[in-house]
């Protein structure tokens, strides 16, 4: 690969990061809203960086890398969304660089 290493970043609460960090969790969510769709939808990056909340990039002890595999459109009931389904995309966070 040449050039510049492509990464999405995504802001994390703690629950969710943590979670990803012991492996319990392997997607990353997000509302399907315009914002979301112009960043995933027909891109491709090499890398996720994961941060646990907003610290200066200096304390990496709160990032966590992985490679990009999919994203995936679908429609769920969480409660980080309330009751009702919303449509989400589904960011697989599986595979540590």
């Amino acid at each position: 690969m040449s050039g510049t290493t492509r990464v999405l970043v995504l802001r994390m609460k703690a629950r969710w990061w943590d979670e990803i960090a012991s492996g319990s969790k392997s997607v990353e969510l997000r509302l399907q809203t315009e914002y979301w769709r112009k960043r995933l939808i027909g891109r491709e990056y090499d890398e996720i960086h994961l941060w646990k909340g907003y610290p200066p990039k200096s304390e990496t002890q709160f990032l966590l890398k992985r490679k990009w595999v999919s994203v995936v459109e679908c429609e769920i009931v969480h409660e980080e969304f309330g009751p009702e389904p919303v449509k989400v995309f589904s960011i697989d966070v599986s595979e540590p660089v």
